[in-house]
C-alpha cells in the first residue's frame, strides 16, 4: 500500500478541540502563554509579544488566569473575551477485584481521566486534525487519503481501547498564507508560536538557576533555522520569550531502548511564543523559504539518533508544529485597543 511506501513521509498533525463553522470544521488552538486578562476571569485578553500593557492594568498571566490554560477558536480583539473551546473530562475510578473473594482488594484503588464522549451541553465531543500527505500530481495524495479513512476507524485509543468514528473533510478553515501574515505584521517583529509540544535543541547540560532561557532559545532556533537552510546573520535571533517547559520520561524514556537505557526528553510546551530580532518587512527571501518549511514540516529533530521508533516526540507525530507571525498576536495586542480607542 501507499501508506506504507510513503509513512515516512505522512504527517498527523495533533487532535485538537474542534466545531462547525460555515460548513468548514474549524480546528482550535493553544492559547499563547503571551496572552494576560485584566483580572482572573478572562473577561479581558490582552497579548504581550508584540503589544504594550494596558495603562492602569495589572497583567494576569496562566496559570494565575485558568481560561487561559485551555484553548481558543479566534484570535479576537484587543480586550475581547475568549472565544474559548471547551474539553469536558470524566474522572473513572476503578478497583482490583479478588478472584476468589470477589471482593474488592485492599490499596488497589486508582483513578484516570478521560474525554466524555457527550459534553455539558449535551453535544458529543469533537476533535479535528490534519495530516500532511505526499502528493506526486498524479493521484498519490488520493490514494493514501482513501488508505488512511480505510485504516482509522481500526485504530483503537486510551486506556479503555474505545474506538472512534473518524469522518473526512473536505475542506477545513484556512488561515491566512505566510506572505499574508507577513505583509499583516508590517514592522513588528516575526513571532514563532508553538502549537504543539517541541523537541527544541536547547542545551540542557548547563542549566542553572541563573541561567538566561532567552540566550538557550536563541542558539536552539539558529540551530533549527539553520538546519532548514538559513544561517542566521544576526547576532541575536530571538529577543523576547514566553515559554513554560517540561520533562517527559517514563515508558516513553524506555521506548526503543534497551533495558538498562532511559532517556528523558526536554519539551517546550504548546503555547510557548518567541519573538525574534528580525522584522517582518526585512524578512529575508531565504528565511521566508525555511519558515515556510518549518510551519509544513515542524521542527526538525537535531539528534541523529533519534526517530519514530525511539522517541514519541518527532514531527511525524504532529509535535513541533509552529505558526509563524499568528494574527493572534498583533488582534490582540494592547497597541490595537489603544489605537482602537484614540480613534
Amino acid at each position: 500500500p501507499n501508506l506504507t511506501r510513503y509513512f515516512t513521509s505522512v504527517r498527523f498533525l495533533h487532535a485538537l478541540p474542534a466545531r462547525q463553522e460555515n460548513g468548514t470544521l474549524a480546528r482550535s488552538f493553544r492559547i499563547p502563554f503571551s496572552a494576560f486578562a485584566t483580572d482572573k476571569t478572562g473577561s479581558e485578553v490582552f497579548d504581550a509579544a508584540v503589544g504594550g500593557l494596558p495603562k492602569d492594568t495589572v497583567p494576569h498571566f496562566a496559570p494565575d488566569c485558568d481560561p487561559l490554560e485551555g484553548w481558543a477558536f479566534d484570535s479576537g480583539g484587543a480586550g475581547a473575551a475568549l472565544d474559548a473551546a471547551e474539553v469536558d473530562v470524566s474522572t473513572v475510578f476503578r478497583t482490583q477485584i479478588n478472584a476468589e473473594r470477589l471482593r474488592a482488594e485492599d490499596e488497589h484503588l486508582f483513578g484516570y481521566e478521560e474525554i466524555a464522549p457527550i459534553g455539558r451541553d449535551g453535544r458529543p465531543q469533537a476533535f479535528a486534525t490534519a495530516v500532511v500527505i505526499p502528493d506526486d500530481g498524479n493521484g498519490l495524495a488520493d490514494e493514501i487519503c482513501c488508505e488512511l479513512a480505510s485504516i482509522l476507524p481500526w485504530i483503537r485509543l486510551g486506556k479503555t481501547s474505545a474506538a472512534v468514528r473518524v469522518r473526512r473533510v473536505g475542506n477545513r478553515a484556512q488561515q491566512p498564507s505566510l506572505e499574508e501574515r507577513l505583509e499583516a505584521y508590517g514592522k513588528r517583529p516575526i513571532v514563532l508560536t508553538l502549537a504543539t509540544d517541541a523537541l527544541l535543541p536547547v542545551d540542557v547540560s548547563n542549566i542553572t538557576s541563573s541561567t538566561n532561557l532567552r540566550d538557550l532559545y536563541d542558539k536552539a532556533w539558529k540551530e533549527v533555522l539553520n538546519t532548514l537552510g538559513y544561517r542566521c546573520a544576526e547576532e541575536s535571533f530571538i529577543e523576547d520569550v514566553f515559554a513554560r517547559q517540561e520533562l517527559r520520561g517514563g515508558w516513553a524514556g524506555h521506548l526503543g531502548r534497551k533495558r538498562n537505557k532511559y532517556r528523558t526528553f526536554f519539551l517546550t510546551r504548546a503555547g510557548s511564543v518567541f519573538v525574534t530580532t528580525v522584522s517582518a518587512t526585512s524578512c529575508p527571501s531565504d528565511l521566508q523559504t525555511a519558515l515556510a518549511t518549518l510551519e509544513e514540516r515542524g521542527v526538525p529533530l537535531a539528534d541523529n539518533d533519534l526517530n519514530w521508533s525511539n522517541c514519541l516526540f518527532v514531527p511525524e507525530n504532529g509535535y513541533g508544529e509552529v505558526l509563524v507571525c499568528s494574527p493572534w498576536h498583533i488582534m490582540r495586542g494592547a497597541g490595537q485597543e489603544d489605537a482602537g480607542r484614540a480613534a
